[in-house]
């Protein structure tokens, strides 16, 4: 089978986590879906090791292809991996997750009704006994529930569990490089997608099984750097014009929508969870004044 006539290029953007890669690479391994029609693409963001025979393991049961560039974060490598790809469609994952392995057939099926979509799914914290890690799980859910309340006209995908066709990623100009590295640039990328009047779809049956151990300190850094994120975000929505603050940070700024969530939604020991999402509001609001004062104008 040539390379043109590949359904999808899997790209995957991996740094100095080569544990949680080879059990990536194990769940595309074992997908249900033909080897022949897809490929996986790792991107090494200039990791201090060398991941080439971690990929060559791979080798038999993937069309796999390992590229190397500085380390400059996930946006640029994901980038090069997509300059890369032979596939018609990009299914974008992280190397610290697992899809299940109908994951790439499903995303097939949505894209056989909706060619010209950015289709993606539901993720799943596979850490549950960790505090932290369950708390970015909540998070995820609490933006989900916002933006993607009606699934066919979704709105915003995170980069773990997102899929679209390569020429339309590749004539939008790719993830924006001016963000801060690893914040944001997702949440960009939709909305100029959506500003081309191009179609997302959220399927919460294609699922992503994510593994990001996170504890205190790691967390606050996270969220700090989405808090950064989100005022790149809200600075480059104002220099094209547009002014949707109230509708992107209404979920954020209302306390009975994630305050009392863990309540709601049956968590374990619901009032730790409740303060760990407090954290998470103390987080993002200090990373987001930060940028606002020490950022670029």
């Amino acid at each position: 089978m040539t390379p043109q006539t590949r359904t999808f290029s899997v790209v995957i953007a991996t740094y100095n986590r080569p544990a949680r890669l080879t059990a990536c690479l194990a769940a595309l391994a074992v997908q249900d879906f033909p080897r022949a029609r897809f490929e996986v693409v790792v991107v090494d963001d200039g990791g201090d090791g060398d991941l080439a025979g971690l990929v060559a393991r791979f080798a038999e049961s993937l069309d796999i292809r390992l590229l190397r560039k500085d380390n400059g974060g996930p946006a640029s490598a994901r980038n090069l991996g997509v300059e890369h790809a032979n596939g018609h469609y990009i299914a974008f994952t992280d190397d610290d997750c697992e899809p299940d392995p109908g994951w790439l057939a499903g995303l097939e099926s949505r894209f056989g009704d909706h060619p010209e979509a950015m289709i993606g799914g539901k993720t799943l914290n596979r850490l549950q006994d960790r505090l932290f890690s369950e708390a970015s799980q909540v998070v995820i859910d609490l933006a989900y529930q916002h933006y993607n309340a009606e699934p066919d006209r979704a709105r915003f995908l995170a980069t773990n569990n997102m899929a679209l066709p390569r020429q339309q990623f590749l004539e939008l100009g790719g993830f924006d490089l001016s963000f801060f590295a690893g914040a944001s640039e997702d949440r960009e990328l939709c909305e100029r997608w959506l500003e081309h009047g191009l179609q997302i779809i959220h399927d919460p049956e294609l699922t992503v099984y994510h593994s990001h151990e996170q504890g205190p300190l790691s967390f606050f850094q996270l969220h700090f750097r989405y808090g950064r994120g989100a005022w790149c975000f809200r600075r480059l929505q104002g220099r094209k014009g547009l002014r949707a603050f109230g509708r992107d940070a209404s979920w954020q700024l209302g306390l009975g929508t994630w305050l009392f969530y863990p309540f709601r939604a049956g968590c374990k020991k619901p009032v730790r969870m409740m303060l760990a999402l407090v954290y998470w509001q103390v987080a993002n609001l200090s990373g987001f004044l930060y940028e606002a004062v020490f950022g670029d104008p």
